[in-house]
């Protein structure tokens, strides 16, 4: 429950001397000073009183910038059309899909935003939280404008998130936000066909990027992007994947992960 903070008040006729006034002003100190979890009252603090998490990316009323969001629209990716992005090699996801050239799902900040440790400097975030969700309409063989034509199950499409360290640096990619997705097929009795089936399907990635996604020589990241493989099969005809939409987020926090002590235990 919350505590009442307590204050003598003044009234006509007291005296004011140092003793009276530090009297009353250490009450109120000691009760400001030791606010406990439970000492608040649900949205007694909001924008007003405290700055945002985010570093230097959202507005006074918490609204995101252009700077913090990428998103696109319908695309398809070909594996007949372009090869810089199958089996283990990633592209960055692109709104002309396989042919390149159009909006890439990637944003870049208007300034290198420092990760350094604590040691090292003072970092201006504490971490990148960066979220990433791409809809995938339907992934599977692909050829002559023709869908399902040999299908199978090792057909698989990937998606990662990757980061930039410095402007215009190398990008790293994030191997822990690698997520698949197979090509679903459905079999018809006890025949050998196979019906090729839509995956309509979100795929959401979450990272929180921190100094140690990052090599020894680099301290700051001046972008964020996700990226596209597609695998197939051997012997496979074209692969195809069609992607809904895709949105892309970053918000850097002022916020480190930290320790604290209870009862004498750090954790």
């Amino acid at each position: 429950m919350p505590i009442l903070v307590e204050y003598d008040s003044l009234i006509e006729g007291d005296l004011l001397d140092a003793e009276s006034l530090n009297d009353r002003f250490s009450k109120v100190e000691k009760a400001v000073n030791d606010l406990h979890e439970d000492s608040t009252d649900r949205g007694c603090f909001n924008w007003h009183h405290l700055p945002t998490f985010s570093y230097g990316q959202l507005s006074p009323e918490g609204t995101p910038l252009s700077d913090t969001i990428s998103q696109i629209s319908a695309c398809t990716y070909d594996t007949g059309v372009a090869s810089t992005f199958v089996h283990s090699n990633f592209a960055v996801i692109d709104s002309n899909g396989s042919s390149g050239g159009g909006t890439e799902l990637s944003i870049t900040f208007p300034s290198s935003i420092s990760l350094k440790s604590a040691a090292q400097g003072n970092p201006q975030a504490g971490g990148i939280l960066v979220l990433m969700d791409v809809y995938v309409v339907r992934i599977g063989s692909y050829a002559s404008s023709t869908w399902g034509a040999d299908p199978h199950e090792e057909n698989c499409v990937a998606f990662r998130i990757e980061v930039q360290e410095q402007p215009g640096g190398s990008w790293t990619a994030l191997g822990r936000t690698e997520r698949f997705i197979q090509e679903q097929n459905l079999s018809l009795g006890t025949t050998a066909a196979k019906e090729f089936r839509k995956q309509n399907i979100n795929v959401p990635i979450r990272a929180l990027v921190t100094q140690d996604d990052l090599t020894s020589t680099n301290t700051a990241i001046s972008g964020v992007r996700g990226a596209i493989s597609i695998k197939e099969h051997t012997g496979a005809h074209n692969v195809g994947v069609i992607i809904g939409h895709a949105r892309l987020s970053a918000l850097p926090l002022h916020s480190a992960v930290g320790t604290r002590v209870v009862n004498g235990v750090v954790q």
